[in-house]
């Protein structure tokens, strides 16, 4: 049978998936993984600015990246910024390692067309749901909460889907247009025709990859998570996220299930609410979510610009 068929077929598919992994048709995140590492973290001082900047340099793709994002108007600077030392003092090593995370992962995990999705708003997606994650968090009072591994929780929230698209383009594409004609989440046809889903192939090859486990378990547990072991609130967190980037139709996933209501009225916001505590009012919160979609998608093209698909976006 093919890839696809055995994927239905095969109760297995765990044991089937290490087998490709093993055949090399899975990339592995080493590259973004190195770029951690190189720039540390946003506390340490073991890299100078000027390394990280010839590290940058040696770099087209994240050098044009860092250049727009410093640029964009979602920080509405007076004056440009022209070089990548001055993109490296303004934005933080914070933030460059996350534009990192974006431009690795962008780079190494972009299936072929034919799976029958645009792979370039599939990662703007991603990304926009990266930076609300990470906007939410800092709203409340959560003694767990680190923005780097929100950040790359939010990023990777819907690899899983990726896996499946590498795998098996044509399952891929059936599990999509399903979801169109049946009316369903994608979740829910993947269940229906795959017997798993996005979260758990997702968390399955994340942990493979030698991720943090509070990542992985965040990537396996967004749509349910309680089932999480640790750290509940990261995948309550993503699943909101989410659902604020697909309501305000920043890129697109492959989840074409309306989207309606209030986000303080979803499971996932008010599991955040019971075991947390806000910083502020709901309503300033709201606000401040209103605004943050507003700017959000300068950012997100500043990354991840519409116009060129991901891997030419160098000149």
């Amino acid at each position: 049978p093919t890839l696809f068929q055995s994927m239905l077929l095969m109760p297995a598919l765990k044991e089937q998936l290490e087998k490709a992994v093993s055949l090399g048709h899975l990339p592995t995140l080493q590259g973004m993984l190195h770029d951690l590492e190189m720039f540390t973290s946003h506390n340490s001082h073991k890299v100078s600015i000027s390394q990280i900047s010839e590290h940058i340099s040696r770099d087209p793709s994240l050098s044009v990246r860092l250049l727009r994002m410093a640029n964009s108007a979602y920080y509405a600077r007076a004056e440009s910024v022209v070089n990548i030392d001055d993109a490296v003092w303004f934005l933080g090593v914070a933030q460059i390692r996350m534009v990192a995370m974006t431009t690795r992962c962008g780079e190494t995990l972009c299936p072929e067309d034919q799976a029958g999705l645009a792979w370039i708003d599939f990662w703007r997606h991603c990304t926009a749901t990266a930076h609300f994650a990470r906007m939410l968090g800092g709203r409340f009072f959560y003694a767990d909460y680190d923005p780097e591994l929100t950040y790359m929780a939010g990023l990777l929230h819907d690899v899983g889907k990726l896996v499946i698209a590498m795998l098996s383009p044509d399952g891929f594409k059936h599990v999509l247009s399903k979801a169109v004609q049946e009316n369903l989440s994608f979740e829910a046809a993947e269940h229906k025709y795959l017997d798993t889903d996005h979260g758990a192939l997702g968390g399955w090859y994340l942990e493979r990859q030698k991720l943090p486990p509070p990542v992985y378990e965040a990537v396996r547990c967004h749509h349910k998570w309680t089932l999480a072991v640790k750290n509940q609130e990261l995948p309550a967190l993503v699943n909101v996220a989410d659902f604020l980037v697909r309501k305000h139709a920043l890129g697109c996933s492959g989840n074409m299930e309306p989207v309606t209501g209030s986000f303080a009225e979803i499971p996932a916001w008010k599991f955040l609410t019971r075991h947390l505590e806000l910083r502020e009012d709901l309503a300033t919160t709201q606000r401040c979510i209103e605004e943050e979609s507003t700017r959000l998608s300068t950012l997100v093209d500043s990354v991840l610009p519409k116009s060129k698909p991901l891997r030419q976006a160098q000149d």
